[in-house]
Parts: C-alpha cells; sequence; structure tokens
C-alpha cells in the first residue's frame, strides 16, 4: 500500500494499526463464533497456536483488500469501525465455508480474496451513500 503516492505514509501507518487490532479481535470472534454454532455446550476457551495465528495472518490480508477500496477517505475511527465490523464478519464467513459448508477452500481463496473483496464494495457502497457533495459553486 506504501506504492500509492498520496497517501503512503498513512497506508503505512494504518496497515500496522489494522494488523495489531485484527489479530486481537480473531482470536477473540473465531472462539465467540465456535461456541455459537456449538451451542455454548463446551467449555469456553481458546487455544492459542500457530494455526490460530496464522488464519489470523489471513484474516489481516482479507481486511487490508478492503480496505485499500477506501484509503484516503475514512479517518482513523471509521478505520477501527471498519476493522471491527470485518473481522466479525469475516471469522464468521470462515465459519460457515469451512464448517458449515464444508467447501474446499485451497489456499483460503474463497475467505480471504472475495470476501475482502465484496467487503470493500460494500464499505465504499456505503460511504459513496454518505458522502457530502463539494460545496464549490
Amino acid at each position: 500500500m506504501t506504492a500509492i503516492k498520496t497517501n503512503n505514509l498513512s497506508a503505512l501507518v494504518y496497515t500496522l494499526f489494522v494488523n495489531a487490532l485484527s489479530i486481537q479481535f480473531y482470536i477473540l470472534f473465531q472462539g465467540f463464533w465456535s461456541q455459537v454454532f456449538s451451542a455454548f455446550k463446551k467449555d469456553f476457551y481458546i487455544l492459542i497456536d500457530e494455526k490460530l495465528l496464522i488464519r489470523s495472518s489471513y484474516c489481516v490480508v482479507s481486511g487490508l483488500i478492503g480496505l485499500a477500496s477506501v484509503l484516503g477517505r475514512i479517518n482513523p475511527t471509521e478505520i477501527i469501525k471498519m476493522s471491527i465490523v470485518h473481522v466479525a464478519t469475516y471469522s464468521l464467513n470462515e465459519y460457515l465455508v469451512n464448517n458449515v459448508l464444508l467447501a474446499y477452500d485451497a489456499g483460503s481463496s474463497m475467505t480471504v480474496h472475495v470476501f475482502g473483496a465484496y467487503f470493500g464494495i460494500a464499505t465504499s457502497m456505503i460511504l459513496a451513500r454518505y458522502a457530502r457533495p463539494n460545496s464549490r459553486p
């Protein structure tokens, strides 16, 4: 994202910020959705291992794909909101694709790239709806 000329420094800072925020929230939301779909029958604990950290990195990649579509148009507070909503919906989507639909997702292309692209498009459409027109004469 630092190849963008107009927002290269803010893109780098936002990338690191989204990375730190999304990994932590992914760990929490992944445990939450597994409890919701097991009807709270298991003891609630979250095992943090290498697989969970790798899957959280995939979540960050998907979030950065969505962030690239709105870079320069949103402020840091909106980035926090967007990241939390993204992680919640991404972890739900990942759980549904892998455990409910039992889809074979080689390389996580469905859950990472497709979801990130559609989330970016949806975010852009929502921002375009609430955009303020220029007040120039």
